[in-house]
């Protein structure tokens, strides 16, 4: 510190423990040589989510560290759920929360857990609220079934292999949807409002993998998550060797084609919902009674977003923003150009 004229040069500090955020500036060295210093509770959104869970943490696990814990959890437990980029493990002991490990990663080494800003502190879409910055995100819990079938990325995959799914899979597909269509026109109205605050405030959004959305059924509610901004889009395509000519190539096409859905933020509705790009695989395995109770769930759920979206004041032919368009652009290079054809038989069966 450097003192002249009895004044210390302005110097914001910073004490920082699992427990409390104070930052504090020494300002004035008195005449009595005493420090005038005034003090600040940082008691942002994202600050006190990590409190609370270092908090609970630190009740159910003393003495233990966090990372040896997390590192025991991971090579001890089941996953509860798969993605393409990492599995999900519930935090035992503190269930209202998760822990995620991206499995392209080794679990031999977890290095140090931090606090992580918390995007779109608002609101629940199971944002990371702490990190390693590698292979470990921490996130908040929310209530429901994926809306999909489970190991949906496997089944693109077979889909990719075998030109068609499995029964069982179709079946699992028409079971969620006999769910969600007992939802009530609340639940529908309020997903479409945070779809659009999603897409407003958020860099990146995932609105395509329909296990992105919860069935809450006790409560007859959506749940997002993965909703935000937790990847780099360029270092999400760069990661997957996807050269940028392509990349061009897909958004030029996507433009030439005209696609009604593109930039309609209800297209993503009915992809969450419906999953639209796989419902013509879902159909062929399915019974003439069972095809025809999808389509018409389908065109009820189709009515309800339509609804939904005009009790928002949403624009028919609005567009969504440039990220989440490069959303759709992704998509399609990553479930492989090969799946588009059946799509359109998606659009032609609702008229869209």
């Amino acid at each position: 510190m450097n003192i002249t004229n009895n004044y210390i040069t302005p110097k914001v500090l910073s004490v920082q423990n699992y427990k409390n955020s104070i930052n504090f500036n020494v300002t004035k060295l008195n005449s009595d040589n005493t420090f005038s210093v005034s003090f600040k509770r940082n008691d942002s959104r994202e600050t006190i989510s990590y409190r609370d869970f270092v908090n609970k943490y630190t009740k159910q696990y003393p003495n233990a560290v966090l990372e040896d814990t997390v590192k025991n959890i991971i090579q001890s437990t089941k996953e509860i759920n798969r993605g393409q980029e990492k599995k999900v493990f519930i935090f035992p002991q503190m269930d209202m929360y998760l822990i995620g490990y991206l499995y392209n990663k080794s679990s031999d080494t977890i290095p140090q857990i931090h606090q992580c800003k918390m995007q779109l502190p608002k609101h629940n879409f199971g944002q990371p609220i702490a990190t390693n910055n590698d292979n470990i995100i921490i996130m908040k819990k929310l209530n429901g079934i994926p809306n999909s079938v489970n190991n949906y990325w496997r089944l693109i995959d077979y889909i990719k292999n075998h030109g068609e799914v499995t029964e069982s899979a179709s079946k699992e597909y028409l079971s969620k949807l006999r769910i969600l269509i007992n939802f009530p026109q609340s639940a529908y109205n309020k997903l479409a409002e945070q779809l659009l605050y999603i897409d407003k405030k958020s860099d990146f959004t995932d609105f395509i993998n329909p296990n992105n959305l919860l069935l809450d059924k006790k409560n007859k509610q959506f749940n997002l998550i993965d909703m935000v901004d937790m990847i780099d889009m360029n270092d999400y395509l760069t990661k997957r060797n996807v050269s940028p000519v392509i990349i061009l190539l897909s958004s030029v096409l996507t433009d030439l084609l005209k696609t009604k859905h593109n930039g309609d933020i209800s297209y993503y509705m009915y992809s969450l919902l419906l999953d639209s790009k796989l419902q013509p695989y879902f159909l062929d395995k399915l019974s003439k009674g069972e095809q025809e109770e999808v389509i018409t769930i389908s065109r009820e759920v189709i009515d309800k977003c339509k609804k939904a979206l005009k009790k928002c004041n949403y624009p028919k032919k609005k567009e969504t923003s440039l990220n989440t368009r490069l959303t759709f652009i992704a998509s399609d290079i990553i479930f492989g150009f090969r799946l588009n054809p059946r799509y359109k038989e998606f659009l032609k069966q609702y008229n869209l």
